[in-house]
Order: C-alpha cells, then sequence, then structure tokens
C-alpha cells in the first residue's frame, strides 16, 4: 500500500510540474499539437510523384523547429500500402501499417486513423491537412476515369463532404487546411462549420504542387496556427510564376464561427426569389461547358436586386472570410473578376435541385431551398 502511495505522488507531482510549465491552464500531454497530413495519394497525384514531392518538402519545413508539435502523415500511395508514419527533422519513422482491404475515403478508415493518431501522438490541440483530388461539394459518382471527386480519390473511390462532417464530428480539429481543389465553396464550409474553428482552402483548381510544405509547417506550428499566413504563402508561390498559364491560385480562409450569420442573410435573399436577369454572366470557378462553382458574392447581390440586405451581407461575409486573395485568371482561360472567397453553387433549371445530391445538404436545407 505504501508504494502504491508513492508512486501515485510522483505521478501527480510530475503532472502538476509539467501542467506548470504551459501557463495558466494546465496542459494534459506534453506535446502542444499535432498535426495531421492525411494523404490520399492512389491516384493520378501519386502515379506523378507530388505525394513524395511534399513529403520531402515537410522534411524540410520540420527542420526549421517543430515548437513541441508532432507531424504525422497518414500515406496512401500508388506503390505501398498504407501507413502512418512520423515525419521528424532526423527523417521519417512508420508508427501504424494498414491492410489494403479498406479504401481511404471509407469512413471507417478515416476514424481508424484518427483514432491511430491521436493514440500514438496525444496532444493539447490538433491540425487536419487533407490531400488529394477534391470537387466541393458534389456527390461522389463512379467512372471511368475517375474524374468525379468529392473529397480524396483512392482507386476512382470517393467520400462525400456530408459523410466527412460525420467523421470529423468531435474529433477536436482546431483547424482544417484542404491541400486539394475547389474546396473554398461555402457549401462544403457550413456543412463542415461543427467540426473545426478555421478552414483554409481554394474556390478554383489548386495547382498540383499543393501548398509550400516548407514554408507552411512552421506557420502551424506557431503557438497559434498561422493559418491566414499559411494561405498567404500559398498564394504568393504561384503568384509569382512568370507563366499567365501557370500562374492561377486562390485562397481563401474561414471562421466557421460566422457561417450561422452569413447563412441567415443568404436565406433572406433566396427568399425572395428574384429570377436572375438573362444577362446575367455569373464569375465561375471552373474550365469547362457545364461549371458548378461560381462567386457567391456576386450571386447574391444580383438576386437582392433592391440591395436591402447588401450591407448586411457585406458585413457577414466580411466576419466570415478572414482571407482571400486569386490571380488574374484560372489557367489563362477564365478571368476572376470577382471573388469574395466563397464559391457557391446556382441551381441549373433542367438539373433541379437534386443535381449530384445538391438537396441532401446542410445548405441547401438550411438557407438555398427558401428559393423554392
Amino acid at each position: 500500500m505504501l508504494k502504491k502511495l508513492f508512486l501515485s505522488f510522483i505521478i501527480a507531482a510530475v503532472a502538476i510540474a509539467s501542467a506548470g510549465c504551459g501557463g495558466d491552464e494546465p496542459s494534459k500531454n506534453s506535446t502542444r499539437r499535432t498535426v495531421l497530413v492525411y494523404m490520399v495519394a492512389a491516384n493520378s497525384l501519386g502515379a506523378s510523384g507530388l505525394d513524395y514531392a511534399d513529403i520531402a518538402e515537410m522534411q524540410e519545413g520540420v527542420k526549421k523547429g517543430m515548437n513541441n508539435c508532432r507531424l504525422l502523415v497518414y500515406h496512401n500511395s500508388m506503390d505501398a500500402s498504407p501507413v502512418l508514419k512520423e515525419i521528424t527533422p532526423s527523417g521519417e519513422k512508420i508508427l501504424v501499417e494498414y491492410s489494403d482491404g479498406e479504401y481511404s475515403t471509407s469512413m471507417s478508415r478515416m476514424n481508424e486513423v484518427i483514432a491511430d493518431a491521436k493514440r500514438v501522438a496525444p496532444a493539447n490541440d490538433y491540425g487536419l491537412i487533407l490531400w488529394s483530388h477534391a470537387s466541393a461539394w458534389v456527390e461522389p459518382t463512379i467512372d471511368a476515369e475517375g474524374k468525379t471527386k468529392s473529397f480524396g480519390s483512392d482507386r476512382n473511390r470517393e467520400m462525400s463532404i456530408p459523410n466527412l462532417a460525420k467523421t470529423l464530428q468531435g474529433k477536436g480539429f482546431s483547424f482544417i487546411y484542404f491541400d486539394c481543389c475547389f474546396m473554398a465553396n461555402v457549401e462544403s464550409v457550413y456543412e463542415l462549420r461543427n467540426v473545426t474553428d478555421y478552414i483554409a482552402g481554394s474556390t478554383i483548381e489548386l495547382p498540383a504542387d499543393g501548398m509550400p510544405y516548407d514554408k507552411n509547417l512552421p506557420l502551424f506550428f506557431e503557438d497559434t496556427p498561422n493559418l491566414k499566413k499559411a494561405c498567404e504563402n500559398t498564394f504568393n508561390y504561384y503568384n509569382s510564376l512568370d507563366s499567365r498559364i501557370r500562374r492561377t491560385c486562390t485562397m481563401s480562409l474561414i471562421d466557421t464561427s460566422k457561417l450561422g450569420k452569413l447563412a441567415e442573410v443568404c436565406r433572406r435573399i433566396y427568399a425572395l426569389r428574384t429570377p436572375l436577369p438573362e444577362d446575367f454572366d455569373p464569375q465561375r470557378f471552373q474550365t469547362g461547358d457545364k461549371p458548378y462553382l461560381f462567386d457567391l458574392a456576386q450571386y447574391m447581390h444580383v438576386l437582392d436586386a433592391n440591395g436591402d440586405n447588401s450591407m448586411a451581407l457585406v458585413n457577414a461575409l466580411y466576419d466570415t472570410v478572414l482571407y482571400e486573395a486569386h490571380t488574374e485568371s484560372i489557367w489563362g482561360a477564365i478571368d476572376i473578376f470577382e471573388n469574395c472567397g466563397l464559391s457557391c453553387y446556382i441551381i441549373n433549371p433542367d438539373d433541379g435541385p437534386d443535381f449530384r445530391g445538391y438537396n441532401r445538404l446542410k445548405w441547401w436545407t438550411d438557407v438555398a431551398s427558401a428559393a423554392y
């Protein structure tokens, strides 16, 4: 009994000493933050070796200092079974190995990986980087070329945004950075509004190189993650390129706590049921014949023909979108004249609201359905 009491005293003393190093709030873990990169690369990105290129950038980034943080990468590659590895200044270490029998875009696999990450690298805070293909809120379908993707593409299998939100609910990620295409859309961020505090992403197709991990990782490891600077770094990387075609990028940082107010304003505008002018030429964020991503602010202002909600919309967007930047064009093919930092879908009468699962989104249920 005395031995047990002595051991309990030692454990309590160590816990109190550790808590005292973190300031006023007691700290339950020695690691301040664990950042998890969920890298789904069993697709064309992995076939091009872009996953390994980014991991090399990560290794350079952690050498600049980790500030008592840890970096884990779930790596689903083209040439090996998936693993959860840790990236440190001295190299890589495999922590968990997984079978190929389950797709990385399944809810069960993502749940498993997050649980493993928290088990092997417990921390006081967690950040998530989602790396893969993506296609905004559009519900996945399987086609021969695997061109249609929501989040992720593992051997042509994708994850819908509602399923992503269900998976991440309650996981405690303070931020999500989408290192993939089209994810700064109001439908997706609204679906994810209760799973994280901040979301970073692009309204357009993000170039395949993705973000500069060597520059951005130290920002994620700061006491307060410097997400605005990370978005700025990614934008500046592409905006500085000398070719108009290659100089293509938009970046946005979203405060999810403000999305409720934005939704209220947009619902009032939808409820006006204003027909679109025949000459309306919306700012689109995709190449191709049938785009489904357009600038939210421009669309709302056109629907709010009398301007009754104009100031409320501007204020709500100002509070919600903490950072926005865009190049002059998308791949040199589409000029960007309008970009509030969030895209949206303009329902095509020929398709109706059930197009690719749009009417299964919370944005439809809570907001856009007011127009019908």
